[in-house]
């Protein structure tokens, strides 16, 4: 048996093919760059000490801790802690520092040297 083949037609579905792979690569990083411009947009809501409390969490410091290095008494930190978590729309600590370190917030900030 012969098996006609219209070579046209392959090149046509593959060139469809690559296309729409093309395409779908496309969608899936636009779709990433607008949720990392989301991060970034709620991450530029914070106030500069907001900054220096969510900064200070993501190194593991303690309310306390962050209290006495700021200068400001406990509660004022966790008023700081509750706003950055409204702000950034989480429930926790954690989830604060994994929004940050998904913008890459931490190496933006300058360094304590």
């Amino acid at each position: 048996k012969q098996i006609s083949v219209d070579a046209g037609a392959v090149i046509c579905g593959l060139q469809a093919k690559a296309l729409l792979l093309a395409l779908e690569e496309s969608a899936r990083l636009g779709s990433e760059m607008s949720e990392q411009a989301a991060i970034q947009t709620r991450l530029d809501l914070l106030t500069p000490r907001e900054n220096d409390v969510l900064l200070m969490i993501a190194k593991g410091k303690l309310n306390k801790q962050i209290a006495f290095d700021l200068s400001i008494a406990e509660t004022t930190v966790k008023a700081h802690v509750t706003a950055i978590m409204r702000k950034l729309g989480v429930q926790s600590r954690t989830q604060a520092v994994l929004v940050a370190h998904e913008a890459r917030f931490t190496s933006l900030l300058p360094s304590e040297d």
